[in-house]
């Protein structure tokens, strides 16, 4: 059997003049008839391993680099690379932020210094799990010897797709220009430009180039040589011909079957093409536009089909594949329903599932889920490992403070973030400025030094002498932000106010459970701020308005729905660390960024704290836990909102028994750290705050509560922000 180039890289495979094990024109046709007599599966516990695989070679490659190209069908191969991977015991190059590999830049050391766990003298088996460009300088140095790979799309569909998924028209909109279609603007790109994103001109200009390490607008010889460069390194895949490129790639790097498997879930509607005029002229349009990728669509298309030419039994081969690959998506389409986290719970979490579903969930993992399972099988630290945004930390954090759930060590946390990243502060006013209608009649609010414009806010913690509505403090702060609360159990947080009002002297000795039988009989006794606080005052806090203490169970559900509805996440006291651990992953911060000093002598934190609970559980009878949830209607429906939404989002996360432990370390260590500030007084702890330095201002500002955290933002030099 003949080829008519090398692919390069370690393992085994094919190279120029090599020999891979032939699969006879009999054996294929003996397999075809075998799969043609066999059923199809209907249950689950049909596996399909009652179809042979063919005759296969043994000394597979297993050193390769991939060049994931946009809107290319890219991450159905990335998959397949890391399924691999996993199947082999690999080690791969795997990416910080899980998303990219310094993409859009080709410089060497951006690319080095983008790869997680990475010192200069590591090399990997592979890199897969992201975007990069093709700079061969800093690619060999990560993977030495190895194979490349990458895929093509034809231009007129992959501009199409492109302008879609990237929404390319709603960012001319958004920039002042004008509505367009697709047809439109290739009427006259250049004119567009200027109103476009930058990542739309690199994402829709002669992009599959532009990823192979040229530029958006090359020359003729340029192209040429990356041609050259193309046939001498990689292997090419084309996605007008993915299954085609599939088993090519297969033989030619020694692979079995199952490792070139996909699922196709969708069915694809066979509309005839348009053949308008219109359309005619918008892709030759398109063709022009795209020169460069057109040339390279053209090359690597007619030399996939002269490989095919040469090959033995390929025919048979392809129909096999095709059969395998339709046969696992119908067994995997039960679990159609299911998002990239839920296949990644399944695979870490879940131990006794079978093979063909481990293979079903395997199959349809993203490179992200793929990226953090191997950071994981690698040991890594969960709190650098689990993020839920795509690796960047955001800055913009609103709490609602609420009264009886002491949430200080919550503003503690997302003050000192503000004031270690420099980030813009809301700072209360000493009174409230009547002049405002919004925001700013409770806040000063920051400008940049010397600036004349009010910036966005970035953390905004609420007051605790005035509900914060969520709503209204939007427009001041920064995009994208996450709005949460701190909600206690209703029984704990009534049974601990009641001690904090003296509620026993106030009412001569009346029991608390005789008060609660009718506690209108008593508004003459108790003050009225005090009922309100003792009654549903979770609910008051974030903006319920209500006064009566009899709300009906129905009236308060709702009520706690339009509450809840205005939150991005609400942390529950009573399960403290997986709250507070969700919410880390949630912003994207790291373990530094949510510790805290879990000591007596603490002000942010509530009495009998301890590492192991921050919320200490007093013991109530279920009679009078019955009876406070009775007269506590709109708080037990909003606990129990924010309670079960919490478990619903715990189910999808990964490794939280395990970073709990791993913080619990954490904060016992920062007690020894913190030790001799601890002991210190208020007043120097304060001034350590202030103008301290190292792990002592550290510590101190852990310590200080909120109002002395204004201070140091007021008073910090050097800051980006002045508050006005």
């Amino acid at each position: 059997m003949k080829t008519n180039r090398a692919v390069g890289g370690g393992g085994g495979g094919r190279s120029m003049g090599g020999l891979l094990l032939p699969m006879t024109v009999a054996v294929a046709a003996a397999v075809m008839v075998l799969m043609a007599t066999q059923p199809t599966p209907a249950h689950a516990e049909d596996d399909m391993t009652f179809i042979s695989d063919l005759p296969t070679c043994t000394d597979a490659r297993k050193k390769f680099v991939y060049i994931k190209t946009h809107k290319t069908g890219s991450s159905t191969i990335a998959n397949m690379f890391h399924r691999f991977a996993n199947k082999y015991g690999l080690h791969l190059a795997l990416p910080k932020d899980n998303t990219f590999y310094a993409w859009p830049m080709l410089d060497k050391s951006r690319i080095l210094n983008s790869i997680w766990d990475y010192d200069q003298s590591k090399t990997f088996d592979g890199l897969c799990s992201a975007h990069v460009r093709y700079a061969p300088d800093a690619l060999d140095k990560l993977v030495p010897n190895a194979a490349y790979v990458t895929v093509l799309r034809s231009p007129v569909t992959h501009v199409k797709s492109s302008w879609s998924y990237w929404g390319v028209a709603n960012h001319i909109r958004a920039n002042g220009g004008p509505t367009l279609t697709l047809d439109k603007f290739m009427e006259n790109p250049n004119k567009y430009w200027s109103v476009a994103n930058r990542g739309d001109r690199i994402l829709l200009l002669n992009s599959q180039a532009y990823d192979l390490g040229l530029s958006n607008e090359p020359s003729k010889s340029q192209v040429e040589n990356l041609i050259k460069t193309l046939e001498k390194r990689f292997f090419v895949l084309i996605t007008d011909h993915m299954d085609e490129s599939l088993v090519m790639m297969k033989r030619m790097f020694c692979w079995e079957t199952e490792d070139i498997l996909y699922i196709s879930l969708k069915s694809h509607s066979h509309r005839k093409p348009d053949t308008s005029a219109a359309t005619r002229i918008r892709n030759e349009r398109i063709v022009k536009m795209n020169w460069a990728d057109q040339m390279l669509f053209d090359h690597f298309n007619q030399t996939l089909f002269k490989l095919i030419e040469e090959e033995t039994g390929f025919a048979e081969e392809l129909a096999y594949f095709k059969e395998r690959k339709k046969r696992l998506s119908e067994y995997c389409r039960r679990y159609s329903g299911y998002d990239e986290i839920a296949h990644r719970v399944q695979i870490e979490e879940k131990k006794h599932i079978g093979e063909q579903d481990r293979m079903c969930h395997l199959v349809m993992m993203d490179s992200q889920s793929f990226s953090k399972h191997f950071k994981w099988k690698e040991g890594g630290d969960p709190s650098v490992i689990e993020c839920l945004t795509q690796g960047y930390p955001r800055k913009t954090a609103i709490l609602a403070r609420v009264d009886g759930v002491s949430d200080g060590v919550v503003a503690n946390m997302l003050l000192n973030t503000g004031l270690d990243r420099d980030l813009a502060l809301a700072i209360p006013r000493d009174t409230p400025d009547p002049s405002k209608s919004d925001i700013r009649q409770q806040f000063l609010t920051p400008k940049t030094r010397g600036g004349k414009k009010t910036t966005p806010i970035n953390i905004l913690v609420g007051r605790e002498d005035v509900p914060l509505r969520v709503s209204a403090a939007g427009p001041f702060v920064d995009r994208q932000s996450i709005s949460i609360a701190v909600v206690r159990d209703p029984a704990q947080r009534f049974v601990d106010l009641w001690d904090e009002l003296d509620m026993d002297t106030l009412l001569d000795g009346t029991s608390m459970e005789d008060y609660l039988k009718d506690p209108n009989a008593f508004k003459g006794k108790v003050p009225e701020a005090a009922q309100l606080r003792l009654h549903n005052g979770m609910a008051r806090s974030l903006g319920y308005e209500g006064k009566s203490l009899d709300v009906s169970e129905a009236e308060g559900r709702r009520a706690a729905m339009r509450i809840a509805s205005t939150f991005s996440f609400g942390l529950v006291a009573d399960h403290w660390f997986e709250s507070m651990l969700y919410m880390r992953r949630l912003l994207c911060w790291s373990r530094r960024d949510v510790e805290y000093i879990a000591h007596p002598n603490n002000p942010n934190v509530p009495k009998g704290v301890t590492v192991d609970a921050l919320y200490p559980e007093r013991k109530i009878p279920a009679s009078l836990r019955t009876q406070i949830l009775a007269v506590n209607t709109v708080d037990a429906a909003l606990y129990k909102q924010f309670n079960t939404t919490l478990w619903r989002k715990l189910t999808r996360e990964m490794q939280m028994r395990d970073e709990v432990d791993v913080l619990k370390a954490h904060l016992r260590a920062l007690l020894d750290t913190c030790e001799s500030v601890i002991l210190k007084t208020p007043s120097e702890i304060a001034d350590l705050a202030q103008s301290g330095s190292g792990s002592e201002r550290r510590c101190a500002r852990l310590l200080s509560p909120v109002d002395k955290l204004y201070k140091v933002a007021q008073n910090k030099k050097p800051s980006r922000w002045v508050y006005e």
